[in-house]
């Protein structure tokens, strides 16, 4: 059996003893540390709010050509009398702009057909439509007075965009209503004692083309002269933004 002296007991006691202390004395540190960045970090915390607000913007432009919108209606005993006569009033239609627009500018938009339900005798009725695009405002002028004087034809008269110039003024449109949403919620921002930060989320709601009737005309009910006003029209759009502020 190993014995100890004296001394050596003493010396293993005085090294127990001193690495008690130091654990004690890193324990302690580590504490003091830890509570140093829990106050650090709450100090840096800071209570932030939402501002919620919509923007709306719009283009106005003024455009060079219009849409013509032909429609026939007829109606018959059957549906194959109704098809043959709007396809036969299409023909004159066709026929009386032959020399006015060429034939690419002449969209057919298809027949659509059904019973009329509503009448005692359950007739059959056929709708057809056609669309002459793009043209100029001379041409459209044209293409009115020919048609103006047909039986079971409407005519309407369109401002009309391609798609590229309409997809632009959108964007810009879009652009404008951001612009709204900023000014509004630095305003708010002001008035209520808040600084904005950041964005938290943002919406656009598509933007939309207003696109006046400028024309309506049906059996012989067209007025002396036609129409076509030179104002400007309007491409329109609306975004919800959600801001953060402190």
């Amino acid at each position: 059996m190993l014995s100890l002296t004296k001394k050596q007991t003493l010396r293993i006691i005085c090294c127990l003893v001193t690495f008690l202390i130091i654990g004690i004395v890193l324990w302690k540190l580590s504490n003091i540390l830890n509570n140093s960045n829990l106050g650090q970090q709450g100090a840096n915390l800071k209570e932030y709010s939402t501002l919620t607000v919509e923007g709306e913007g719009s283009v106005e432009y003024t455009s060079s050509q219009t849409l013509v919108r032909v429609q026939i209606e007829k109606t018959g005993s059957s549906l194959t009398l109704v098809k043959i006569q709007l396809k036969n009033v299409a023909n004159t239609v066709v026929k009386a702009l032959k020399d006015i627009v060429d034939s690419k500018f002449i969209h057919f938009n298809g027949i659509n057909t059904g019973r009329t339900y509503w009448q005692k005798d359950y007739k059959y009725y056929g709708r057809y439509v056609l669309e002459i695009r793009p043209i100029d405002r001379d041409t459209a002028k044209k293409v009115y007075n020919a048609l103006e004087d047909l039986d079971d034809v409407k005519v309407e008269i369109y401002d009309y965009n391609d798609a590229e110039a309409l997809k632009s003024l959108k964007e810009q449109a879009v652009l404008k209503a951001i612009e709204d949403a900023k000014r509004k919620a630095e305003l708010y921002a002001q008035n209520l004692g808040v600084k904005i930060v950041k964005v938290k989320e943002f919406e656009v709601f598509d933007g939309r083309e207003v696109m006046p009737l400028y024309l309506r005309a049906q059996e012989g009910e067209a007025p002396a002269e036609i129409p076509l006003p030179t104002n400007k029209q309007k491409v329109s759009a609306r975004v919800r933004v959600v801001f953060v502020a402190e």
